[in-house]
Formats: C-alpha cells, structure tokens, sequence
C-alpha cells in the first residue's frame, strides 16, 4: 500500500513538473511571436511594402532582395493578418 503511494506521488510530481515545463514554451513562444511581428514591421514598413507590391515586385526573393532581408523574413511578414488583409483588399 505504501509503494502505491510513492508511486502515486511520483506520477502526481512528474505530471506538475510536465506541466510547468509546457507553460514555460507557451509564454516563450508567445514572447517569441511578438518578437518577431516586431522584427517585421520595423524592417518593412508596411507604406514601403505596398508601395513595393504596387512596383511590381511580389516574388519572395524580389522583396527580400528589395527589402534586404531573409526570405523568410518576408514569409512571415506575409503571413500576418494585417498584411493579408491589405494585400486582398488590392494595394
């Protein structure tokens, strides 16, 4: 009765200790998200995209190459839902 106890606890302690663990990668990537909308929007003012866009310059490698960035950079930047908005709206 007594080894069920420990075991229990153990379990008990183990399943805390996970949890913890998932809500400290939350916040992380939470911080983590916002850093990056940050990244984006301070590197590429969204005038100076839509203006880019309007140049005829939409290919990822264009913008980045245009904007100075990673590729990936602009994938993000495209995937934000303020800029989603803007580009369905036809700027």
């Amino acid at each position: 009765m007594l080894k069920n106890l420990d075991t229990t606890s153990q379990v008990q302690h183990t399943k805390a200790k996970t949890q913890k663990i998932i809500e400290k990668r939350l916040r992380f990537q939470e911080k983590n998200t916002e850093q990056k909308k940050w990244q984006v929007f301070y590197l590429i003012p969204e005038e100076k995209f839509l203006e880019a866009v309007r140049r005829g310059i939409t290919e990822i490698w264009e913008l980045a190459e245009y904007f100075d960035v990673d590729e990936e950079v602009i994938r993000s930047y495209i995937k934000l839902p303020r800029v989603r908005e803007l580009l369905k709206e036809g700027y």
